[in-house]
C-alpha cells in the first residue's frame, strides 16, 4: 500500500513542471503526509489548475467522512470491476504530486524518491463529498500495483506512478485499455531509497530530519 508521502517542492517548481495555475497559499513543505491530510492534486475535469484534496477516498454516498481512512489505496489490478471504484475510474481521475513516499519492512521505514528528486504524479482516482454543513469535500485514493524491482526489496505493493510522458493521457478522455496499460510498476533504474529515522512512524512528526538517512552507516541502494 502507499499510506504516507511527502511534499518538499516550490510552487515555481509546480508552475515550470505542468504549466498550470497555482495557488501559493497550497505550498507548505510537508514531510509525513497521511490520510486526512489535504494535499495538491490536478483533476481531470480541470486540467489547468491545481487544487487541494484529502488523502483518502470518501465517496459521494458516504455518510460520513471516516470512510475515507479505509480507501487511502485502490488496486489497480481491479480497479476497473470493482463497483465503487469503477465509475471513478471512468470519470473521475486525478495526478497526486509527490517527491517521494514512505514503505516500511520489518517496521523500519525506507524513503523511495527519483534519482534526480524530481516531482512526480501518484495516478488516482477522486470524487466529491458534501459533508453535514454543505460544503464540498474533494478526496482521493492512490492506486497501487505490484512493486518495482527495487521496492520488492521492502514491500510487495507500490503506488502507481504515471510516467512523465503519459501524465496528460491519465487525465484525458476515457480509452479504458490505454488507461490500464500505465497502472504498472515504475521503472527501477529511475528511483533510489534508503532507510529513514522511525520518527517518521509517528504521524504527528512533520519535518525535514524524517527524510536524512538514518545513521552514516546507512548505504542508498537502487536496482543494480
Amino acid at each position: 500500500m502507499c499510506g504516507r508521502f511527502g511534499i518538499t517542492f516550490e510552487p515555481a517548481d509546480v508552475k515550470e513542471r505542468f504549466h498550470i495555475d497555482v495557488n501559493q497559499d497550497f505550498f507548505r513543505p510537508s514531510y509525513n503526509i497521511s490520510p486526512s491530510q489535504s494535499t495538491p492534486v490536478i483533476l481531470n475535469k480541470n486540467k489547468e489548475k491545481l487544487v487541494m484534496a484529502r488523502f483518502g477516498l470518501i465517496p459521494k454516498w458516504a455518510k460520513d467522512a471516516n470512510v475515507g481512512y479505509r480507501m487511502v489505496n485502490a488496486r489497480s489490478e481491479t480497479i476497473n470491476k470493482k463497483q465503487t471504484f469503477k465509475p471513478l475510474f471512468k470519470k473521475k481521475r486525478c495526478l497526486i504530486l509527490a517527491d517521494y513516499f514512505y514503505e516500511w519492512k520489518n517496521k523500519i521505514p525506507y524513503v523511495f524518491r527519483m534519482d534526480d528528486k524530481s516531482i512526480f504524479c501518484f495516478a488516482g482516482i477522486y470524487d466529491e463529498w458534501e459533508d453535514s454543513s454543505g460544503e464540498i469535500v474533494i478526496s482521493y485514493s492512490i492506486l497501487t500495483t505490484t512493486p518495482n524491482f527495487l521496492v520488492k526489496k521492502i514491500h510487495d505493493r507500490m503506488p502507481v506512478i504515471i510516467d512523465k510522458s503519459q501524465e496528460r493521457n491519465w487525465l484525458d478522455k476515457y480509452d479504458e485499455k490505454m488507461l490500464l496499460s500505465m497502472l504498472k510498476p515504475f521503472n527501477s533504474e529511475k528511483m533510489y531509497s534508503y532507510q529513514v529515522s522511525d520518527k517518521v512512524n509517528k504521524t504527528k512528526n512533520d519535518f525535514p530530519e524524517l527524510i536524512k538517512p538514518a545513521n552514516t552507516l546507512n548505504r542508498f541502494f537502487k536496482l543494480k
